[in-house]
């Protein structure tokens, strides 16, 4: 390079350095922005562009020097939407936080006002130096301008959440790809907990925690479930041969289950006894029809609905399970301290127990386990027409909150009913019919909330306890077809509320108390195929008015029809079959405008049969083998669904054609076998 070319070189450089120089102080409103220079100029030296203020003049004292001159006066002085441009997104109004500092960050510099090419001055903006020095402080309208948005403290912060939140995001993800273990995420408390899959005796410490949690808990008492663990993430073959469904659940819990593996995986359950619940309630599930591999695979689903069960989330949310916020024992070993004696010192907080399985008619097959006695808040069990089998434990008595026990139609429950179903005071309703239960009739006289007790269609034995008349609340009495016998108690008199009675098929003696028509508000009395002797007094029914369905069939009584049964004028059914009862047909039955079925078969009652069976209801008549006389007419005939009647070739009870069903007590007997076959 010649020197001469050196030498201007070296004068542009002092040039630019000098013109920048020039600039900066011409803007500057607290001093320079750029230090790097030390050479002290005088303000005649400085280039001042056209339109800008000199450091310290005021919009006044231009206008005084351009009225001076004769020019127009400025309002103000050069501001940053004269530098830049209006800014189309800003919005004076807008209360940003030092408002009268922050502009917002100019898209272009075109409009700075430099010196063109060709002149002395060439700072360019766009030039990297300028770029450089671009943050200038301004004064006017917007004031201090900094530069971009990451001098703002509001919208730093904003971009360092964002920022965090995206590593977090990525950071799980990689986890999960790359080998970090399973993450799971406890649904009950949205805690997240790993093990890795290679860690054998991390998995085996955790499925031994939860083994000792069960065991510690006495719900599955004498069995003591094993430790050791045959799961392949344990280290074992994988190989469950030999394992019951108890054994089973806990594989299932452990290695299947979000909720309780995440627990055990933490090596704390927070609260055992829900811990404890959700096992209880899983092997219910495994016992009935439902059930997973351990690895949460369906295994079996036999249920109608199963909505929500063994999905991983909370049990509260499974279908037909209620919970309620309650107190809850924090370890396993008070809770088995509770169980066993009714007594723990043991911390207890509220979390949510299981106060209701409410599953009646849903496909539920196998067994009634004796866990569920462990469920010590249940209020409710319904399984109506589950088909368990299984009998009622002597553990029931861990229920005190218990008010429905609905086990009927189940089929197949054995044993007798525990004595400690008496100690259950909440207990409203209590059905257990349609199984096999045996032995005597508990002692339930302390029940004083209790309003139906159903034990019919069983094989139960013995005579019915005289303190039921402590019952005070009983409105249902279902003791049904069993093996009952004795007398009937003249103390069920005693009940107020009585409207449902119902001993038919039984082995029970003697007459109907007339101390029975105390029970005004009786609707059904129901005591056929029984060995009761005696007759129908006026004193017995005079009080029934109530009364819709009526039947002694199948027993010894004697007598006429009492007058005072003329007051039943809700009579639906009437059945008075296979007694010994005698007299006419009384007229004032063509009052029982209610009447669908009415059984006289198989009695001595006489007379003419009156006109009394034109009633539009009268569905079923049955009047064979008894000695009427009479005619019974086609429209009779046309009304009913069934007759029968001695209306034989040389019966003295004429139908009109095609009228009867059967006119024999051999004949009707074969109607009626034939006409159960069918329906």
């Amino acid at each position: 390079m010649k020197l001469e070319d050196a030498d201007s070189e070296s004068v542009r450089q002092k040039m630019r350095q000098t013109h920048l120089d020039d600039l900066e102080n011409a803007f500057k409103d607290e001093g320079p922005l750029n230090d790097s220079s030390e050479t002290e100029q005088t303000e005649s030296d400085i280039y001042i562009a056209p339109g800008v203020k000199k450091v310290g003049e005021s919009d006044d004292d231009e206008n005084k020097q351009k009225a001076t001159a004769g020019e127009a006066p400025t309002s103000k002085g050069l501001t940053a939407d004269d530098i830049f441009g209006p800014d189309e997104n800003s919005d004076d109004t807008l209360p940003y936080p030092d408002q009268q500092d922050f502009v917002p960050f100019p898209k272009k510099m075109e409009n700075l006002p430099y010196p063109q090419a060709g002149s002395n001055n060439t700072f360019n903006p766009n030039s990297i130096e300028g770029r450089r020095n671009s943050q200038i402080s301004f004064t006017g309208r917007s004031a201090n301008y900094r530069g971009n948005y990451w001098n703002n403290q509001q919208y730093r912060r904003y971009y360092i959440v964002c920022g965090l939140i995206f590593f977090a995001i990525v950071g799980l993800v990689l986890a999960i790809l790359i080998g970090g273990g399973p993450v799971v995420i406890d649904p009950k408390n949205n805690s997240t907990r790993t093990i890795d899959p290679e860690d054998t005796t991390a998995w085996g410490v955790t499925f031994a925690k939860g083994v000792d949690l069960i065991n510690d808990s006495g719900v599955s008492s004498p069995i003591k479930l094993s430790r050791e663990c045959r799961h392949r993430l344990c280290g074992g073959k994988g190989n469950y041969a030999g394992l019951d469904h108890r054994e089973m659940v806990m594989y299932y819990l452990i290695f299947g289950d979000l909720t309780f593996k995440t627990m055990a995986m933490n090596q704390n359950f927070e609260n055992e006894e829900y811990a404890i619940q959700r096992y209880i309630l899983t092997l219910f599930a495994f016992e009935t029809g439902l059930e997973k591999s351990p690895d949460g695979a369906w295994v079996l689903n036999t249920w109608k609905e199963s909505a929500r069960w063994l999905d991983g989330n909370d049990h509260c949310e499974w279908f037909g399970v209620t919970c309620t916020e309650t107190e809850a024992f924090v370890k396993a070993k008070d809770f088995a301290q509770f169980m066993s004696t009714s007594q723990s010192n043991g911390r207890q907080e509220t979390d949510k127990m299981v106060t209701a399985i409410s599953l009646n008619q849903n496909g539920l097959e196998g067994s009634l386990i004796k866990e569920v006695y462990s469920l010590r808040h249940l209020q409710y069990l319904e399984l109506w027409q589950a088909l368990l089998t299984g009998n009622l434990s002597k553990d029931i008595r861990h229920l005190p909150d218990l008010k429905r026990l609905w086990l009927h139609e189940t089929g197949n429950l054995v044993g007798s009913i525990p004595e400690e179903l008496g100690l259950l005071t909440n207990l409203e309703s209590v059905f257990l019919g349609g199984n096999q239960l045996e032995g005597p009739l508990p002692p339930i006289q302390n029940l004083k909330k209790l309003n139906t007790f159903a034990v019919h269609g069983n094989n139960m034995q013995g005579e019915i306890p005289g303190s039921y008349m402590h019952l005070q609340s009983l409105e249902r009495l279902f003791l049904d077809q069993n093996n009952f016998n004795g007398k009937l108690p003249i103390g069920l008199a005693l009940l107020p509320k009585m409207r449902d009675f119902r001993l038919n098929d039984n082995e029970f003696t003697g007459s109907i108390p007339v101390q029975y028509g105390a029970l005004r508000n009786l609707e059904v009395f129901y005591v056929s195929n029984n060995d009761l002797t005696g007759e129908l007094s006026d004193a017995l029914v005079l009080d029934w008015t109530k009364m819709t369905h009526f039947s002694i069939s199948n027993n010894r009584i004697s007598g006429k029809i009492p007058p005072r049964m003329a007051g039943m004028q809700q009579l639906v059914k009437l059945e008075l079959s296979k007694n010994q009862m005698t007299g006419p047909i009384p007229s004032w039955f063509a009052s029982f405008a209610n009447l669908e079925t009415l059984s006289l078969d198989q009695n001595k009652f006489s007379g003419t049969l009156p006109n009394v069976f034109t009633g539009p209801k009268i569905k079923k008549l049955g009047l064979v083998d008894n000695q009427f006389v009479g005619f019974i007419s086609k429209a009779l005939c046309d009304a009913t669904t069934y007759i029968s009647a001695d209306c034989e070739a040389n019966g003295e009870v004429q139908c009109a054609e095609g009228c009867c069903s059967c006119c024999s007590v051999t004949d009707c007997a074969t109607f009626k076998e034939k006409s159960e076959e069918e329906n």
